[in-house]
């Protein structure tokens, strides 16, 4: 099959990845937590060493984390360096602030705006992701598909416009979903992903913060969670907000043995 654009997600860290086979014009790192230790390593540095192997030379590398995260940024030095990627980072190549996306163009700051949607339920973190997607955006666009500022100005009035054809969302992170049922009528749902203890910790914060979510009370929740997590620290932070919570075993090799959990007592049950 033939197609105009391919994304393609990496599966774990990215060095050693079988992503890692296709030549990118354009790579990104959202952002570096612990995550899959065993693989990738037990410290930071280890894990940004394999996370940062998908850049190429003299393409653009756009960086979502923190700057300050100094042992991170020690190794997108190095790579920057070895590998001469054009790195574009948070806070200094593009950023969300106030009603507007900003994103530099070589010396030329451009602004669009955020639509109404994302600003009311979206965090603060999914807000500064919409920015990186959207600065990948810009610069595919202008790089790939010759489209001038005006036009894209007028294609982020689009998607900030009531009724968008193209409605703006990260699917599976904070997603409401409305489902009905004969007997009990309409439901809502909230999916997150909530990958890493990090992406708990921001999926808590959220709603705690209310976040535009738009929930006051504990959730009702289930929740899966592979062996290779740190399944208690994620199940003692997501306690705060969801009760009762239903923990479910996945039947594969990755699978979490629940002999091996603590018994906390905000599990209603374990299901086999």
């Amino acid at each position: 099959m033939q197609t105009d654009v391919n994304v393609m997600e990496v599966g774990l860290g990215g060095r050693l990845d079988a992503t890692n086979a296709i030549d990118p014009d354009i790579s990104a790192v959202v952002s570096i937590d612990f995550d899959h230790e065993q693989w990738l390593g037990h410290d930071l540095g280890a894990i940004a060493y394999e996370k940062f192997a998908i850049c190429r030379p003299d393409r653009p590398l756009f960086w979502g984390g923190d700057q300050s995260q100094n042992e991170i940024m020690k190794v997108l030095d190095f790579y920057e360096s070895r590998d001469n990627p054009v790195v574009r980072k948070k806070e200094t190549d593009f950023f969300c602030e106030g009603d507007a996306i900003h994103v530099m163009e070589g010396s030329e700051e451009c602004r669009y705006p955020i639509p109404a949607w994302v600003k009311q339920h979206f965090s603060p973190i999914l807000r500064q992701n919409y920015a990186l997607s959207s600065a990948i955006f810009v610069h595919f666009m202008k790089r790939f598909r010759n489209v001038s500022p005006q036009n894209l100005q007028k294609i982020f009035s689009s998607f900030a416009s009531e009724g968008s054809p193209w409605p703006a969302s990260l699917l599976a992170r904070a997603q409401k979903l409305i489902i009905s049922c004969r007997e009990r009528g309409q439901h809502e749902l909230l999916i997150d992903v909530c990958h890493n203890q990090a992406a708990v910790d921001d999926f808590v914060r959220a709603l705690k913060n209310n976040g535009g979510l738009g929930f006051h009370t504990k959730l009702p929740a289930l929740v899966t969670v592979l062996s290779d997590k740190d399944v208690n620290g994620m199940l003692d932070l997501l306690r705060g907000v969801l009760e009762p919570i239903v923990l479910f075993k996945i039947n594969n090799r990755s699978e979490e043995h629940t002999s091996e959990l603590q018994s906390p007592d905000h599990l209603v049950c374990r299901l086999l």
